[in-house]
């Protein structure tokens, strides 16, 4: 406490609100947090959202756009301005196929 009055900038300069969850399903949290999420939750700049078996995570980001997250995913927000930017493990699994 005695640090937020003495540098309140220090506190919100390290989390940037990026969004919010808007959906969740299962088994979802952040790396800044040991807790799972739960809706409504903020989510940060810099914050990796990991989505569990069976689970799902949508994500309304910027107030603009909504980001589905799906079972056994991660995913990191980051800012970059003017530029969206994503990236995929170098190893996706294949599905099977249906017979």
């Amino acid at each position: 406490m005695l640090l937020t009055a003495l540098w309140p900038g220090l506190v919100a300069a390290q989390t940037t609100k990026a969004g919010v969850v808007t959906t969740l399903e299962g088994n979802v949290t952040a790396a800044r947090t040991p807790v799972p999420l739960k809706f409504k939750d903020d989510v940060f700049v810099n914050d990796r959202v990991v989505v569990g078996d069976r689970s799902l995570a949508r994500l309304l980001l910027g107030g603009k756009a909504v980001v589905s997250v799906r079972e056994r995913s991660a995913l990191t927000i980051s800012e970059v301005p003017g530029r969206s930017t994503t990236s995929t493990p170098a190893k996706l699994p294949l599905p099977s196929p249906r017979t």
